[in-house]
């Protein structure tokens, strides 16, 4: 018909037909593992290669993540397993910098960004 949009009409049967098929739904369980992980790498980094309180430490990773800083607290006491395995092998920057590419493992760019936020 006249004025009809039906373009848009069958874009939203598709979007429909789309979401029918999903299964599961919620967030991906290794995702989680992974930023979870990769919390725990940077905390570690934080504590052993940076002279920076506790609460300093909590904001700048919740900074570098985008989270709030009860959600990292929680994250990290839930994984504390995880951060004591990486203080009994003790990684260097050079493995973590292997291990998760995308973050700054620079002890002096930590430094600047610690002075903006505290």
């Amino acid at each position: 018909m006249r004025g009809e949009n039906i373009l848009f009409k069958e874009k939203e049967n598709i979007l429909f037909a789309a979401s029918k098929q999903r299964k599961g739904f919620g967030r991906n369980k290794e995702l989680i593992a992974a930023r979870n992980k990769a919390i725990c790498a940077r905390y570690y980094f934080y504590i052993t290669f940076l002279p920076f309180k506790y609460e300093l430490v909590i904001k700048l990773i919740a900074s570098d993540f985008y989270l709030a800083a009860y959600t990292v607290i929680d994250i990290v006491t839930v994984n504390i397993d995880e951060v004591a395995t990486m203080k009994k092998q003790k990684p260097s920057l050079k493995e973590l910098c292997k291990d998760y590419l995308h973050f700054n493992w620079d002890v002096n760019e930590a430094m600047k960004k610690a002075a903006l936020l505290n």
